[in-house]
């Protein structure tokens, strides 16, 4: 470290007002050639006089006279100060904020004079972006901007602009709103043309229905599913693709019907379409199943079978129950006999697989324990 200027102390105990000047991106460095900490007022001045000459339009030499002149007010106060240019990196960010501190660090701990506040002189919005690291070493008891030629609102909205954009390319969630959402909207206009609108519409629509009805974590469980396949090279990647395709296919199937359809109102449009599509969905649901099932490791699938039996059967009921009341709101001659008889059927499979699950598909610990849980509640009651 550079020797220290000579301080005027006007107390005992040695305390001293630091006034300082941040080149955060290390113009001085990188102009005249200047490492940083720069200490004292000869010193200083000198280095804003070179950097002056070699660049007139560097503000960095504008807020080293700057604080030059709130160093000398000091002085004439007969308050015991000192003053430092601290210089960081042209990668503006952690890289040069951590050269920044360091310098200070080594100052603050390098110094027989104990620094109680200091004075901050800057030339703009980006250097104060270090304040609050500043403050967690010492207390900052002025801040001054130096700008020259410079409108401070539309330099303060660039910085603004400057680090919403860096935290949306750096946030992963953030980047997905505002960067993955747009490029896919942009994509589909630039595929489907005019058509893509209603597209974009039906996107929004399932997104706003996962959102409503708390599905996100159904969906997340799919995703990571899919994307474990790949990673892992698992066959039953084919059967999720196969999953995904019947979706499509049995959503055009329904889009078809309704579209070719006349005058019915709209309840009697989405019976026709849950009476077209049901199947497609059906099996989609029955291939996805079986990806999940089938191919686990080892000898998982094992215990996965009767879970699967269950999840088959959940499957079938819904999509059996909801075809029949499509049939009833298309043609209400048929009565309400046949629905009944699905819900009827529907809870007999359920039973059945439920059953046979709890027989057969838990382990010998499981059911241990289970039985370890019904003596603990009848020694209970």
């Amino acid at each position: 470290m550079k020797q220290e200027s000579k301080v005027k102390k006007n107390n005992e105990t040695g305390d001293m007002l630091l006034v300082m000047s941040i080149d955060r991106d290390n113009d001085i460095g990188i102009k005249i050639g200047r490492e940083g900490p720069i200490i004292g007022r000869e010193e200083n001045l000198k280095t804003a006089t070179e950097l002056a000459i070699a660049d007139p339009s560097e503000s960095d030499a504008n807020c080293i006279f700057g604080a030059i002149k709130e160093y000398d007010k000091y002085v004439k106060q007969n308050k015991a100060c000192e003053i430092i240019t601290l210089t960081g990196n042209r990668d503006v960010g952690i890289k040069s904020d951590r050269i920044v501190l360091k310098q200070l660090d080594n100052f603050i701990n390098g110094t027989k004079y104990k620094i109680t506040e200091s004075s901050l002189v800057s030339d703009g919005a980006e250097d104060e972006q270090l304040l609050p690291l500043i403050r967690s070493r010492i207390e900052i008891v002025q801040s001054k901007r130096i700008i020259i030629s410079q409108s401070v609102p539309l330099e303060s909205m660039y910085y603004s602009i400057l680090n919403f954009s860096k935290t949306i390319i750096e946030d992963r969630k953030l980047s997905r709103v505002f960067l993955g959402v747009p490029a896919i909207i942009l994509l589909i206009f630039t595929l489907f043309g005019s058509a893509g609108f209603r597209i974009v519409l039906g996107f929004v629509a399932i997104v706003l229905l996962i959102k409503g009805f708390y599905l996100e974590s159904i969906v997340e469980s799919f995703y990571n599913e899919i994307a474990n396949s790949i990673k892992t090279r698992k066959y039953s990647i084919i059967l999720y693709i196969g999953s995904i395709s019947l979706i499509i296919i049995g959503a055009s199937t329904g889009y078809a019907v309704i579209s070719s359809a006349l005058g019915p109102g709209i309840i009697t449009k989405i019976a026709l379409f849950v009476k077209a599509s049901s199947v497609f969905f059906f099996l989609s649901a029955i291939l996805a199943g079986l990806g999940k099932a089938l191919f686990s490791k080892e000898e998982e699938w094992k215990k996965n079978l009767f879970p699967f039996l269950t999840y088959s059967s959940l499957s079938f009921s819904v999509i059996y129950i909801l075809y029949h009341i499509s049939c009833f709101l298309i043609d209400d001659s048929t009565g309400y006999n046949p629905i009944l008889t699905a819900v009827g059927i529907s809870i007999l499979i359920i039973s059945a697989s439920i059953f046979m699950e709890k027989q057969f598909g838990m382990k010998k610990e499981d059911k241990t324990a289970e039985e370890d849980k019904d003596k603990k509640r009848k020694t209970r009651r």
